[in-house]
């Protein structure tokens, strides 16, 4: 699903409806998940741009502009903000969020402790390559996502990051499928899984529970 368009005026907090961003399709059980994504080549427009920097908070603006890539940084900080006002009926303005980090670094929602007004059971993850920029959402159970570039180019060998991150059967497998392209198509899977895994604790090198030649 494609970032919804910016709101074109500001909305208002403290928990009034921010009427110019539609709701997110429902979310069926914790087992469903929804991602959203956009493609920051393909956003242009200057006043466009603007409005989604306006949602950002100080902290946030700051650290996009020290950032290389601004543009895709400031939109990274947009989709999750307008994913996730989408989430709570767009009783919470995008621009109300704020945010904590875990032990393992991941951002987390940060509950005001007296708003009953929304669920708090809404999950989220973002990542983001140079051509995507992705945001996973789910409801009563944490999530991770992970994008990469399927040409992206490694300083190693496959195999020789096979045998350092992966288990001893995941780097036969890997070992064992003699096209080139095909074996970095199913190395950056099973890397995908395994980062994605990582954002809850266990270790790169830690089993992903598939059968890998399925």
């Amino acid at each position: 699903m494609p970032l919804p368009p910016p709101p074109r005026k500001l909305g208002i907090s403290g928990g009034r409806f921010f009427a110019s961003l539609p709701p997110a399709p429902l979310l069926q059980s914790r087992r469903e998940v929804h991602v959203w994504y956009l493609c920051p080549d393909e956003l242009n427009d200057d006043s466009q741009l603007k409005m989604y920097e306006e949602l950002l908070s100080p902290a946030e603006k700051k650290h996009a502009n020290e950032k290389m890539l601004q543009k895709d940084a400031m939109l990274s900080y947009a989709l999750r903000r307008t994913t996730l006002a989408r989430y709570t009926e767009c009783k919470i303005d995008p621009r109300s969020f704020e945010f904590k980090y875990n032990k393992f670094r991941k951002p987390e929602i940060l509950w005001p402790p007296d708003d009953s007004t929304v669920e708090r059971h809404l999950h989220f993850n973002i990542s983001h390559t140079t051509s995507m920029i992705a945001c996973g959402v789910a409801m009563h159970a944490h999530i991770g996502i992970d994008v990469e570039e399927k040409k992206r180019k490694t300083t190693k060998s496959i195999s020789s990051l096979a045998r350092r991150f992966f288990t001893p059967s995941e780097a036969n497998y890997l070992a064992d499928i003699s096209d080139s392209d095909a074996q970095r198509i199913e190395f950056f899977k099973l890397w995908t899984l395994k980062v994605r895994d990582a954002l809850f604790g266990p270790l790169l090198h830690s089993p992903f529970m598939c059968k890998c030649n399925q």
